[in-house]
């Protein structure tokens, strides 16, 4: 689990890992066009990684 939302987390901020093992709908992060990290701090700042 901890590997999924690893990569999930880097799918969502625009750093895809070149493999998404340990991700069932890696097919939509890979067609889906990435945010911007400076609009995904502003959307979303409890995505950065502080809460953990």
């Amino acid at each position: 689990r901890e590997a999924a939302a690893t990569e999930i987390r880097r799918a969502i901020t625009g750093r895809i890992p070149e493999s998404l093992r340990n991700c069932v709908n890696k097919e939509f992060f890979v067609t889906s066009a990435p945010w911007s990290v400076i609009d995904q701090q502003a959307i979303h700042p409890e995505l950065n990684g502080a809460t953990y």
